[in-house]
């Protein structure tokens, strides 16, 4: 399953979810909210994100508030989505 991060420029809680996929080895595509076709294409769509960042996972978007609890950490349940979708990924041994 594609993973993309869409976060804007001085965003902590952007740094902090990319550092905890790339810490997990989880990959993702990163597009710029910023900039205006991205934000677009989301609108488009029916999303429609205030606050970054926003995680799309195969067809459902996670906004900020469903990524980070009310202490400004990773929610345990994207956690396991997360971790859920770097097992797809990987080779069966």
């Amino acid at each position: 399953m594609k993973i993309t991060v869409y976060s804007s420029r001085g965003c902590t809680r952007c740094r902090t979810l990319k550092r905890w996929l790339r810490r997990n080895k989880v990959p993702f595509l990163t597009e710029n909210l910023d900039e205006t076709e991205v934000m677009a294409s989301l609108v488009m769509r029916n999303v429609f994100v205030l606050a970054t960042p926003a995680i799309e996972m195969g067809d459902r978007v996670f906004l900020s508030d469903q990524i980070f609890d009310k202490n400004n950490r990773l929610n345990q349940e994207i956690k396991r989505l997360l971790k859920l979708t770097k097992k797809e990924r990987e080779p069966e041994q």
